[in-house]
Formats: C-alpha cells, structure tokens, sequence
C-alpha cells in the first residue's frame, strides 16, 4: 500500500509516463489510496495486543471516568481525576460512544495521527500529505505515542498546529493552540514560555550558547530537579517526574534522570 501512494504520487512529476492523469484525478486517487493505506494500518494497528503498555491504563482511566460521570459533574470529575482537563474531556467523550479497548485504541492512534498531518497540509500543502503520512507512520515517534504517551501524543500534534499557523503569522491563534494544548500534556506550557520569550526579546546565537551553558550547569549539579518542582503548573505530574518514584523508574530502564547522554543530546540540536 506504501509503494502504491508513491507510485500515485509520482505520476504528478513524470511528463513523460505513459498515464499522465489531470490534477484533479490525481488529487482523487492519492486521497483515495492514502486513506486506504491510513484504515488499513490503524486497524491492523488496533487488532494487536498492544494493552500491555500504558494505553491499558488510559483505557482503565476511561471506564472510570464513565462510571464517575454517572454520579458527578465534569467538573467534580476534574477535582478527581489527576489528568489534565482536555484529556479528561476526551475521556468523557469517547466514554459517551464506545467501552471496547479495540475501538478506544483505534481513536487514539487516529488522533496522534491526523494532528500532525493536519499540520502538515495546512503549511506545505495536501500534495505533501501522502509522503509526510508515510514517513510519520514508520517513525519511532509515533509508535512510542501510540504505545505509551497518549497524552503527550496529542498534545505534541496541537503544537505542530500551533506552530505551522505561527509561521503562518497568526501569532494570536497559535497561543491559543499552544495553551489548549498544554490542557492534553502540561509541559507544553514550556513552549508557551518560549513563544513569549522569542516575541518580547530578539534570540541571537550568543544568548542562546549562554542560556544553554547555565541550563546544563543546572543538570550536571542536579539542581534542576529541585527548582522545576517551584514551577508554578497545575501539573502533579512535575512533582512525580522528579520524586524517588521517577528516579527509581528511569534506573529500572537503565537510564539516570540527568543522564549525561541526553545533555550530549541536547548539544547535538544546539549545534544544529
């Protein structure tokens, strides 16, 4: 099915093929194939038993949050329930239209798809959609969001969004996605943070190598563990990334919360 779009798409750029099909025909059958391709991979996707990670307990999270709303207001449900407020939303909506695991896998995997390709079509066009699907699904990226960070994964698509309508120059807008999608996974208030910062002063190579310098001074003494536990987030999720619970977890994957490794990582996008 893969080879099947790119050899659609192809037909666009060869003047010579024997097959040359007008613009509006092509536009059809790249949409068609595409979609295809897209059904058939979610549900394949679906039919695995991929409950063995985290989305198990998303989807426990969904029959309780159903059970709750039969005896408590959406927003009693948000003082008990430790997500953040539109992934509880979403929660309660998907709860409303189906309790089978299959099915509430299937809209999550179509979620942390479609917002990047959404993304995608709005800045480089619906023709790039086919090649950017292709590349997206096979990417490890989506196979961990898909697995593990539901959450994250939806959120990190409401950024791509956010981001593609900025360059676009519609600054105002891509706050406001920016901050909805810090309501599916809080650390994207960082990036919110970081819009402001780039719209108030000018970021030049030099202040960035300085801010850099000290933000790694700050992970090598272990220091940043303790000051993002002041950040003042509605996320109860800080204090748990950087408690003993969090520290313990990342030495069972064989990894130290300030590995050296991620700081290289970071230096790598840097010189970038």
């Amino acid at each position: 099915m893969a080879l099947s779009v790119l050899v659609i798409v192809s037909f666009q750029y060869n003047e010579n093929f024997l097959f040359v099909i007008k613009q509006p025909t092509y536009l059809l059958l790249v949409l068609l194939f595409g979609l295809l391709f897209f059904s058939m991979y979610l549900l394949l996707l679906s039919k695995q038993n991929l409950f063995q990670s985290d989305m198990i307990a998303y989807f426990n999270n969904l029959q309780d949050i159903h059970y709750l709303i039969s005896f408590n207001s959406v927003s009693d449900i948000f003082k008990q329930v430790e997500f953040e407020k539109g992934f509880i939303i979403i929660q309660v909506i998907i709860g409303y239209f189906t309790n089978n695991s299959q099915t509430y896998g299937l809209i999550m995997y179509s979620l942390i798809l479609l917002l990047p390709l959404t993304a995608a079509g709005y800045y480089f066009g619906r023709d790039s959609v086919p090649f950017i699907m292709i590349h997206y699904v096979f990417f490890n990226v989506f196979n961990t969001m898909s697995l593990i960070v539901i959450r994250q994964g939806i959120a990190f698509g409401i950024l791509l969004i956010s981001l593609t309508v900025y360059l676009k120059d519609h600054k105002k807008t891509a706050m406001m996605l920016m901050l909805l999608s810090a309501q599916y996974h809080s650390t994207a208030y960082f990036m919110v943070f970081a819009l402001i910062i780039i719209e108030l002063f000018k970021i030049n190579l030099k202040l960035l190598l300085y801010v850099w310098g000290f933000t790694a001074i700050l992970y090598i003494m272990n220091w940043n563990q303790k000051i993002i536990q002041y950040i003042p987030f509605d996320s109860k999720y800080l204090d748990s990334y950087t408690s003993d619970l969090g520290i313990n977890q990342s030495v069972i994957n064989g990894q130290m919360p300030n590995s050296f490794r991620y700081l290289l990582a970071s230096a790598i996008f840097l010189l970038w």
